[in-house]
């Protein structure tokens, strides 16, 4: 199967796409990223673009800002997919679409009824990974009903695009065929996550955050919940910081367990070197990746929560750090194990503990990771080069 268009431009000008998609901006995460930055730039080559999601406050100035059309449905966000089915009919006849893509496989009731009205185009549906392992904790037999249902609707998409091998994995278990699945990473954005910062800005950066020169830094950017690993790192600080007083640890992000963490890291006696930071900037985010020393972040998988990619060890080799992950979903994707950093077992806080120890005594290493991990960033794992991928697909399934 062809995977990069050789005139994208050409062969997609006259096609229209209709993107549905349950997480999208003005709303933060990894699907909300995944879909911003795709929809930019399929909006250059196609001839038209309408993307569907849910309402949020605050979302017509991000809308009026895009190059495309971008229509709001009130609803909760978990049943958009049974919302946009009851409008589909609509839909088709106004944006009269040739691809359907589908962001989650949960909207995927739209697709059904959009088959049913007689549409005739490709359905294209991304796979992350936790959204395929969750099951709605209901009384029997309703689980059996629910299996059978995601069966039948998964068997729509004519092209299933898994962001991991994990996801592929996933989907192969659910009996997805290899000939309807290709595996696109994600990507990022190194004009936004670079490392240009020189000695000043990075000093200036540090300070700001109460930090001094001589500290050996960790940062996390995560959504501040269990299965993101916070506390394995805690526990990995507590057997290093004795020997490694310089360490800092500064986790960015919100969430449920900031407080049960920052208790756990007061108990261990490092709440003076332990920081959790809110409201971090998207302008200000690649100044505090490039004042770091050593990205780090070590999921674990909570049935049925895991991590499918891990968009953040991107940003930060974007930006020139190393990182550090651990084996958990699709995170060996986002990392390439002593290339661009270190992978570890998950809840390993030992291992991990002997990861960064290895990297504090190696500066020249850090440097290295850092750097080929922004060349992998700039060869393959870009917006522009994934979208690029995407679109020599639907090519294909468009002939």
């Amino acid at each position: 199967m062809q995977i990069y268009a050789e005139e994208p431009a050409k062969e997609l000008g006259a096609k229209t796409l209709l993107y549905i998609t349950q997480d999208f901006p003005p709303g933060f995460g990894g699907i909300n990223t995944y879909s911003a930055e795709l929809c930019v730039r399929f909006a250059e080559y196609f001839g038209r673009l309408t993307v569907v999601a849910p309402y949020q406050p605050g979302c017509e100035a991000w809308d009026e800002m895009q190059p495309y059309n971008v229509v709001r449905i009130k609803c909760k966000s978990a049943f958009l997919g049974w919302v946009v089915k009851s409008r589909i009919p609509k839909l088709l006849e106004e944006v009269q679409p040739d691809i359907l893509f589908h962001a989650q496989w949960t909207s995927l009731a739209a697709a059904k009824k959009a088959r049913k009205s007689g549409f005739k185009g490709s359905v294209v549906c991304a796979a992350h990974a936790r959204e395929l392992l969750r099951e709605p904790g209901l009384p029997f037999p309703l689980p059996q009903l629910f299996r059978a249902y995601r069966q039948e609707y998964m068997q729509l998409p004519d092209l299933w695009l898994p962001v991991s091998h994990f996801a592929d994995q996933l989907l192969e278990a659910l009996g997805i065929a290899a000939a309807n699945r290709q595996i696109v990473h994600n990507g990022t954005d190194p004009f936004h996550f670079r490392d240009d910062d020189d000695a000043q800005t990075r000093a200036e950066t540090r300070r700001s955050l109460g930090l001094k020169a001589e500290d050996f830094v960790l940062v996390t950017t995560a959504r501040i919940v269990a299965r993101k690993g916070i506390d394995t790192v805690i526990e990995a600080l507590k057997r290093l910081f004795p020997e490694h007083p310089l360490l800092r640890y500064v986790v960015i992000g919100t969430g449920d367990q900031r407080e049960n963490l920052a208790q756990k890291a007061k108990e261990a006696g490092l709440g003076a070197i332990v920081q959790f930071i809110e409201n971090v900037s998207h302008e200000q985010l690649p100044h505090i990746y490039q004042a770091a020393d050593l990205f780090v972040m070590v999921p674990k998988t909570i049935p049925p929560d895991v991590e499918g990619f891990g968009l953040v060890y991107l940003e930060a080799n974007a930006c020139g750090l190393p990182v550090i992950g651990s084996t958990s979903g699709g995170v060996p994707d986002a990392i390439a194990h002593d290339e661009t950093g270190l992978l570890v077992s998950e809840q390993n806080p030992a291992e991990l503990a002997s990861a960064i120890e290895y990297l504090i005594k190696d500066p020249g290493k850090r440097k290295l990771y850092g750097e080929k991990g922004r060349a992998r960033v700039l060869e393959k794992l870009n917006w522009d080069d994934v979208s690029q991928q995407m679109l020599g697909l639907f090519q294909e399934i468009q002939k």
